[in-house]
């Protein structure tokens, strides 16, 4: 059962966001993580803000949330980076190493295509002029235990997930693997079938410390180029030799 309260005591204003944030946070990381993947960001932002302020918050989360905030996009326009914004706030975070807990999966092609636009970014602007540094240990690869969670809790439960859902959107897949297999089928895991993922072994931070950041994004997420090449328009075959 998850507790339900009301802004002003409205019973037509329910606060989705704190109810659900009032029983997620008693769950196992696990549960954390495969919400999050589904989120609206829209209605979910204010449970990241609150998770990425948690030391216990798994550093496979806190990299899915960094990338999801696009840091790309403020590279390219440092104008827009606020010190009050949640990618800021990671960063902090990790600078200051409070992120301690390490334990769960995440595939890197999760989060392939911001760490390339971040790439771009990077190599456009010139690492000096970058409003923050790479956290490196958001990077990965993450090779823990996969997410999973009771196929069903209680009916009481289960009918007020389904209320809080239909209202913030998002879903809470009770695996890993179903997870994977609701992205693959909405087509949203199309990078991972144009490119390979270089191996990682070892602990990156240490095994690439001398690489700029640049280059250290590739060793983790592939050559810049031929990510361009398989995100390129493919010239029909008639068109080849044009």
């Amino acid at each position: 059962m998850i507790a339900k309260t009301y802004q002003n005591d409205n019973p037509e204003d329910r606060r989705y966001e704190f109810d659900f944030w009032s029983w997620l946070k008693e769950q196992p990381q696990d549960a954390w993580l495969l919400w999050a993947r589904q989120a609206n960001w829209d209605n979910a932002d204010t449970i990241f803000d609150l998770m990425v302020d948690r030391s216990d918050c798994d550093l496979a989360l806190v990299s899915w949330i960094f990338w999801g905030c696009d840091p790309g996009f403020y590279v390219s326009q440092s104008q827009a980076f606020r010190e009050s914004s949640l990618i800021a706030k990671i960063v902090r975070n990790c600078e200051s190493g409070l992120y301690r807990s390490s334990s769960l999966y995440c595939n890197r092609y999760d989060v392939a295509i911001n760490a390339h636009e971040y790439l771009k970014a990077l190599r456009e602007v010139g690492e000096g002029r970058a409003p923050f540094r790479l956290p490196r240990t958001l990077c990965g690869p993450f090779s823990g235990r996969r997410a999973s969670i009771p196929e069903r809790y209680d009916p009481q439960t289960e009918q007020d997930l389904e209320e809080i859902f239909r209202n913030m959107d998002g879903g809470l897949p009770r695996s890993e693997e179903a997870y994977w297999s609701s992205e693959e089928r909405g087509g949203n895991l199309w990078i991972k079938d144009l490119l390979t993922l270089p191996s990682v072994s070892g602990d990156p931070v240490t095994l690439y410390r001398d690489l700029d950041d640049a280059a250290f994004i590739e060793a983790i997420f592939g050559n810049q180029a031929q990510y361009a090449a398989a995100r390129a328009p493919k010239k029909p075959w008639w068109r080849i030799w044009s």
